[in-house]
Formats: C-alpha cells, sequence, structure tokens
C-alpha cells in the first residue's frame, strides 16, 4: 500500500521573537507565546526527525513574523524542480528570498510571475495531481502558471476554490494516497473527486477537531495534531500506533497555522 511520500530532509526556520506579531485573520485573536512556541517547534522538529528526515534550520528572522511558515515560500516538486512561489501577505514578500539559498542547487528553479500571488499552504501534491486551492492568499492567475511549468514534467493541477479557512491545506491534506482527511466544508469538493476518481476515500474530522484535516504524512508514517481522539482513532486504522506522531499545534493555530507549513521536505 502506497501510503506516502519519501523525504530524507526537511528545512525549518526558527520562530522569531516576532512571531507573536505573525498575521492572523481574526483581528482580535490571541497573540501566541514566543517561549510556548518555541517548545511546539521543538516538538515538532523532533517528530520529523523520528519520521526519518535530517533537520536543516534556518536561523530566526525579526524582519519576517511569519517566516517559521517556510512551506508558503516555495514548492519543491519531488526531484524535479524547485519553484519559488509569491505568498500573498505584503509582508511576506521578501520571505522566498531570504530561504532561497538554503535550497539544493542541484535542481532547476523557477520563479513565478511576481504580478500574481500563491501561497505553498494552498498547493497539496498527490502522486502526480497537485490540487491548488484558490483563496485569499493565491490567485487562479498564479495556479495557471503553476500548470505551464509542471503539466510538461507529468504532473496534473486541479483548482479547487478553498470553501473556509486561510489555505487548501487548513482544510483538506493527504493521510495516504488517494485517502483525505477534511473539514466538513470540503465535503461537497471531495464527492466531485470521486466522481472523477472510484479510489478516493475521505474521513470528515468533527468540528471539535477541525485543526486535525491537516496531517503531515511522509516515509510511512504521519504527523498529526495533538488533542484530537476521534481523528487518531481513525488514522489508527491505517497507520501502526508506533508510527503515529502527536505534535501541538496550540500556537501555531492561533495564526492559522498548520503541522504541513512549518517544514519544506527534500527528497
Amino acid at each position: 500500500m502506497n501510503k506516502t511520500h519519501i523525504f530524507t530532509r526537511a528545512i525549518l526556520r526558527k520562530p522569531a521573537k516576532s512571531f507573536v506579531n505573525a498575521i492572523a485573520q481574526s483581528a482580535d485573536r490571541q497573540k501566541p507565546n514566543y517561549e510556548e512556541s518555541i517548545a511546539e517547534y521543538n516538538e515538532y522538529a523532533h517528530a520529523l526527525k523520528r519520521m526519518g528526515v535530517d533537520i536543516f534550520v534556518v536561523d530566526a528572522d525579526e524582519n519576517f513574523p511569519d517566516g517559521n511558515f517556510v512551506e508558503d515560500t516555495h514548492l519543491v516538486l519531488d526531484d524535479k524542480i524547485i519553484i519559488e512561489l509569491n505568498p500573498g501577505a505584503a509582508s511576506r514578500a521578501a520571505e522566498p528570498m531570504s530561504l532561497s539559498r538554503f535550497l539544493p542547487t542541484n535542481m532547476p528553479r523557477v520563479t513565478l510571475d511576481k504580478q500574481f500571488t500563491i501561497d505553498g499552504g494552498d498547493i497539496l501534491q498527490d502522486g502526480k495531481i497537485i490540487y491548488a486551492g484558490i483563496s485569499n492568499r493565491t490567485q487562479q492567475e498564479a495556479i495557471n502558471q503553476l500548470a505551464k511549468i509542471v503539466e510538461p514534467l507529468g504532473y496534473q493541477v486541479k483548482a479547487i476554490k478553498v470553501p473556509q479557512g486561510l489555505h487548501l491545506k487548513s482544510g483538506m491534506t493527504c493521510m495516504m494516497a488517494n485517502h483525505f482527511v477534511i473539514q466538513q466544508s470540503f465535503e461537497n469538493i471531495l464527492k466531485k473527486m470521486q466522481l472523477e476518481n472510484r479510489d478516493i476515500k475521505y474521513f470528515i474530522v468533527p468540528p471539535e477537531e477541525d485543526f486535525a484535516a491537516n496531517v503531515l504524512s511522509f516515509n510511512g508514517k504521519i504527523m498529526i495534531a495533538s488533542g484530537c481522539p476521534i481523528t487518531k482513532k481513525y488514522i489508527s486504522s491505517y497507520y501502526d500506533a508506533e508510527d503515529i506522531y502527536e505534535v501541538d499545534t496550540v500556537q501555531v493555530r492561533l495564526v492559522d497555522g498548520a503541522l504541513t507549513c512549518s517544514c519544506l521536505l527534500l527528497k
């Protein structure tokens, strides 16, 4: 059974003290606690190591309150190509360049047109299919550019209008090939996907575990947010207990962060 992608390395950026001022969709959202954010970050990095990847940590940069969400800056597509993205928040525009020199030098690189915006949190890969979310951060024109780059490499891009949340992967991720964990608002999307592919399955997380829709799966293992017993029970039907890693996400969720956005995985 093909559960997940295989990766050997992960790039992380340590949260800056300015992380307490990271962007939140809700203006009255409680700000993260820096010390607790560091504790979560350390737990996250430790789990990644146990899942079989070597960690490379980029120093915190106080100029980038959201800088630890490195996934939004680049798409590293298998061992084919590195695509520099253009984050949708103006305060994050310089983040891709700040990370560029830490990425592999032995792969082709392309930079998307800065006229249009796209966040890595809106890009979900399932094998040769790339689902791209149209959201407040990602525009259709940027998705069209992405498709022109990756389709000659054998990938198919499918645009999805994000029904709820900041990013596509806020409410929809892969727990294994053709098998998704989703929030309720994404169900109609998955039903349409099933009309094209009968192999697609999905699990709807309960409302009290809405943040559990973001999981990080690779190397035959899976990382899930702690405090989600119902979702964990479902995932346990497909993964052995020793291959499930629970990580706290309380602080990153205060600024709409999640498990997938805090690392760039490399082969």
